[in-house]
């Protein structure tokens, strides 16, 4: 019982974060919008960056970006030591290993008699 609550606390703690960065990005976005249409004039970089974007392979590093962005995010979710991950799974896994890993003891001591019940 308190595992669930543990985990129920996790999540909420992650959704509050993801909240708390949606409304800051909203908010900057909000307060930036009049900044732009006053008329500011772009840097250099800003320039080059819209130029690059606007090509074949710009989109494509474009993509590239946001895929490694999902891949780490679900990665620090229900990756090793994830917020989310199934701690069942983990034990199932972990007896998986040990059961695989005496199976291959066992065929290797039958094997090591055999061999030695040849050179008899």
């Amino acid at each position: 019982m308190f595992q669930s609550i543990r985990t129920i606390g996790r999540r909420a703690l992650v959704l509050g974060y993801a909240l708390a960065g949606v409304l800051t990005g909203a908010a900057s976005m909000a307060y930036a919008a009049p900044a732009v249409e006053e008329g500011a004039a772009p840097s250099e970089f800003m320039v080059k960056l819209e130029a690059f974007i606007n090509t074949k392979w710009g989109q494509y590093a474009l993509i590239f970006v946001f895929f490694l962005m999902i891949i780490g995010y679900l990665r620090i979710l229900f990756g090793p030591k994830g917020f989310f991950r199934e701690k069942k799974w983990d034990e199932w896994n972990e007896e998986a290993r040990r059961k695989e890993a005496e199976a291959k003891a066992a065929r290797e001591a039958m094997l090591a008699e055999a061999k030695a019940g040849k050179r008899a």
